[in-house]
């Protein structure tokens, strides 16, 4: 096996990503039934950052004590919900800035 000196930073980086998501799965299987882990999975497959906020939303409540036992595929659905009305009061608002007649200087012309 090649040691941690031998390995690129990049290397290195990738393999510290890889055992977060694996601690993460780990985490996310011992909090969530088995149906509930499944759906989650599928909305990864279609919607990563959603997957993931959601999940980092349930590590974080269970490290809280928000949640006794095991999270539903029926609590998982509400914290979807939950989610998704959060995520569509997130508006940006673009406004320009007019040019008044005052900010033109028009002496050089």
């Amino acid at each position: 096996m090649v040691s941690k000196q031998q390995m690129s930073a990049a290397e290195q980086e990738a393999l510290k990503q890889k055992q977060m998501a694996e601690a993460r799965e780990s985490m996310l299987k011992q909090i969530m039934t088995q149906e509930a882990k499944e759906r989650l999975d599928k909305i990864a497959l279609v919607k990563p950052e959603k997957a993931q906020a959601i999940g980092g939303s349930i590590i974080a409540d269970a490290q809280m004590g928000r949640i006794t036992g095991k999270l539903t595929d029926t609590q998982l659905i509400q914290k979807i919900e939950s989610y998704e009305a959060n995520a569509s009061k997130t508006t940006l608002k673009i406004s320009h800035k007019r040019a008044d007649s005052d900010d033109i200087d028009l002496s050089g012309i």
